[in-house]
């Protein structure tokens, strides 16, 4: 069993943090002067991302207030701080601080308000540890892990040797860890594990917006936790397993966090290896069930019934051997997924997070099923966590700015794709396709065309089938050479799920182009089989000439009590 506790180092170093605007040029207001003809300043309380608040003494009502100047001087600046007099006016309740008056003072704008006694951040952090609890409770909630409580590792928050500290606490670990403020908007959280020999195993850093504490906590919260998660779940067998074994398992994890599948065939073969040198080893059992779904969907070059029999068999040994782990029930809900069986894979999923809530894999596998099956708020939701728990997981903002796309909420899918293009700088196949169907999607023929020439650069047999597909939509070709193309790509991988978005893509460039029976063809054709997309039938808008006929009807029905349907175990 593993224990924990966290010391902390507050870095107060604060700085301006306004690159972003121009600041009005003032200096700060000295004690004891007089603004505004009227408000004697008696102490400066701080600064925030547009203004500086003082403790001044009203000289017509000799009422001491809190007056706060705006420092940026940009008419959208000046326009946020008179919205926010507004709205606070419209509040009344005790637990919201009273606007008294607003004005401008010689350029300056300025407001007063009532002032509340209250506690810097910083002591504040020092007090409490910082985000400590929150970490506390969500590491608690990691089956195989005891976890002491805050108040038990209090006492050592100005220690740090870490032999010392699990040696009074009988702990097998030791999260030490420091918080540093850089300007008033941002917070960076570093975190290490020392285990009880004193040697450091693992570090890493957190950056978070400091828009709301405890928004910061719980978001902070979770990355650490999982983070330390899949550290310990490694650590537990540096004594038993071969260092070589180990090291083939943390290269072939990071190969598995790359974006998408693409290098999921070189993760499986480090996996073997480790797991000949050290049968086992559980975690590794469980990342190679991962790997081997991937590699499975993402290959295109051929034995693909060998790559299925493979991820299944993978699947059944970590079901059998190591059943604890939530990896195997993310791995159990994945395959079954990819066969078609999705309340299965509801249930799998469901129950990987319940052992690992800060699993970000498994939210976002989930929150993509949910957007596809109807329930669209809890998928965004889920998706917002996953990127939460792991800012890396590029892949989600495909789902997020897809459903944008799909309702109509146009500038989050703007602000979706552009966190899409930072995430993929060099899109990988995937993306890029995906990218073309919103192209033609939003009849941006241009932008579609730019992606259209990129595919066909491509030398991979996947690249040259989605160009040959996609280029048809252009007019580029006859319907015979669209439904060849497509039947050869389908029949590529035995994967239902993977045959399923292939016939979607057809039908989508059969719509785009006119082709409105094929289309119904093939929209029948995977109705019949597992889609679950029932907002994309209901909303993808080359379909309006469709959704009045019979046939399309019939298949909306279909796939609309295949999503209901997923849910009935849950």
């Amino acid at each position: 069993m593993t224990g924990s506790t966290m010391s902390l180092e507050l870095d107060k170093t604060v700085h301006a943090g306004m690159a972003e605007e121009e600041t009005d040029g003032a200096s700060y207001l000295a004690a004891g002067s007089l603004f505004a003809s009227r408000y004697v300043i008696e102490a400066f309380l701080g600064c925030g991302g547009m203004g500086t608040v003082y403790r001044a003494r009203d000289q017509k009502l000799d009422d001491v207030i809190a007056l706060k100047t705006l420092t940026l001087k940009s008419e959208v600046a000046v326009e946020r701080f008179y919205r926010e007099v507004r709205l606070a006016r419209r509040v009344t309740h005790p637990n919201v601080v009273r606007t008294h008056d607003l004005g401008d003072h010689e350029g300056v704008h300025f407001l007063t308000m009532e002032l509340v006694r209250g506690m810097p951040l910083d002591e504040v952090l020092q007090q409490r540890g910082a985000l400590t609890p929150e970490r506390v409770r969500v590491l608690s909630r990691t089956r195989g892990l005891r976890v002491l409580a805050l108040g038990a590792t209090r006492r050592y928050a100005d220690a740090r040797d870490p032999q010392q500290i699990s040696a009074e606490l009988a702990c097998d670990s030791v999260i030490d860890g420091t918080v540093q403020m850089a300007g008033s908007a941002r917070v960076r959280l570093a975190a290490r594990l020392y285990e009880r020999d004193g040697v450091q195993h693992w570090s890493d850093r957190f950056d978070g917006d400091f828009a709301d504490l405890f928004e910061l906590q719980e978001s902070m919260g979770r990355r650490v936790a999982e983070a330390l998660r899949l550290e310990l779940s490694a650590a537990a067998y540096r004594y038993h397993a071969p260092p070589e074994a180990l090291a083939l398992y943390l290269r072939a994890r990071r190969y598995l966090r790359r974006e998408l599948m693409t290098e999921a065939e070189r993760a499986v073969e480090m996996l073997d290896e480790a797991l000949r040198l050290a049968p086992s080893f559980h975690p590794a059992i469980a990342a190679h069930a991962i790997a081997c779904i991937r590699a499975w969907w993402a290959s295109t070059s051929g034995g693909h019934a060998e790559r299925a029999r493979r991820a299944q068999e993978s699947c059944q040994r970590a079901f059998e051997e190591v059943p604890e782990l939530a990896e195997t029930h993310l791995a159990r809900g994945m395959f079954a997924a990819q066969s078609g069986r999705y309340d299965e894979a509801v249930e799998a999923l469901a129950h990987a997070l319940e052992i690992a809530p800060t699993m970000a894999d498994a939210q976002h596998y989930l929150g993509e099923l949910q957007l596809e099956a109807g329930r669209t708020k809890e998928g965004r939701q889920r998706l917002e966590l996953a990127l939460q728990l792991d800012p890396t997981l590029g892949a989600a903002f495909l789902g997020l700015a897809r459903s944008a796309l799909l309702h109509g909420e146009e500038q989050d899918y703007l602000r979706h794709v552009e966190s899409l293009r930072q995430a993929f700088p060099d899109p990988p196949l995937g993306v890029l396709v995906t990218q073309l169907r919103w192209n033609l999607m939003r009849a941006e023929i241009d932008e579609a065309r730019v992606h259209l020439r990129t595919l066909h650069t491509m030398e991979t047999a996947a690249g040259q089938y989605s160009y040959a597909l996609a280029r048809l939509a252009f007019g580029e070709g006859t319907l015979e050479e669209l439904r060849a193309v497509e039947a050869v790509s389908a029949g590529r991988i035995d994967n239902r799920r993977f045959t399923s978005l292939m016939g979607q893509i057809t039908a989508e460039v059969m719509a785009v182009a006119g082709e409105h029976e094929a289309a119904l063809d093939v929209l029948e054709r995977i109705a019949g089989g597992v889609l679950i997309d029932v907002v994309w039938l209901r909303r993808y808008p080359h379909f309006a000439p469709l959704r009045d006929r019979p046939r399309f009807r019939a298949a909306l029905d279909e796939v609309a009590a295949r999503a209901r349907s997923m849910w009935q175990r849950s």
